[in-house]
């Protein structure tokens, strides 16, 4: 396994506009939403990304969906992961569905596990996709991620309207593109289509022939399956300090 291209980062100093991403009863609990922040310097952070941006490829994150990305912890010190940055493909058209964030342990296997490192998930609204136009930043600004010695995976998820509806088949029509959705409870059973391409979409990374570090979910099983080398990952990246 090795550690997914990255670069030196620069420090977050200015945010333009915030909103919660949720708001517990525990104040001090929170991961915050940052559309198309600005950034300005400091060599105290590191910005580690999945891969190299390409924008002739994009993932559609559809309900019981997921993807994720494995990262290595640095080589020394001590360090602590401060934000994740999704980058956005389409962010005009109104979401059909939910996107959930969990910063995740590893396996013994390597896959992801079924935790979560961040103080609380971020579940990014239908109102919080459209104000971005490049761009979604969390953070946790009150609480401490120290990174594991076995590193960590990224994981961006999809909820429908309930938690058990997944992804059950495609409907394509006059060119266009349809996502049949069941539910897990009822198998078999198509409970509503929806518009594939009002789904969120986020940027991918050029094909790497040695990618294997990225993984994605079955949506009926919800097992996790290694993506094959060559394809495009979800463009991510890590923030650590």
């Amino acid at each position: 396994m090795r550690l997914l291209g990255g670069v030196i980062g620069l420090a977050l100093l200015g945010i333009i506009r915030s909103g919660y991403c949720q708001q517990p009863a525990d104040s001090t609990a929170r991961v915050i939403a940052l559309p198309d922040v600005q950034i300005a310097g400091s060599l105290q952070q590191l910005v580690v990304a999945s891969g190299t941006e390409d924008n002739k490829y994009a993932h559609i994150i559809g309900p019981g969906g997921g993807n994720a990305i494995r990262f290595l912890a640095a080589q020394a010190g001590d360090h602590q992961l401060r934000q994740v940055r999704l980058h956005l493909r389409h962010a005009s058209e109104l979401p059909a569905n939910k996107i959930q964030v969990r910063v995740v342990s590893v396996t013994d296997a390597g896959n992801p596990a079924n935790d979560n490192l961040l103080p609380t998930s971020g579940l990014l609204q239908t109102s919080d996709l459209p104000k971005a136009r490049r761009t979604i930043t969390l953070q946790w600004p009150l609480n401490a991620v120290p990174v594991p010695e076995r590193g960590f995976s990224i994981v961006v998820e999809g909820l429908g309207e309930t938690a058990d509806e997944y992804v059950s088949g495609v409907v394509e029509e006059h060119k266009h593109v349809y996502y049949k959705i069941s539910r897990r409870s009822q198998p078999g059973t198509v409970v509503r289509t929806i518009d594939a391409f009002k789904l969120p979409q986020l940027k991918g990374t050029r094909p790497d022939p040695t990618q294997i570090s990225s993984w994605h979910r079955d949506a009926l099983t919800q097992q996790w399956r290694p993506d094959r080398a060559g394809s495009s990952a979800l463009l991510v990246e890590a923030i650590v300090e």
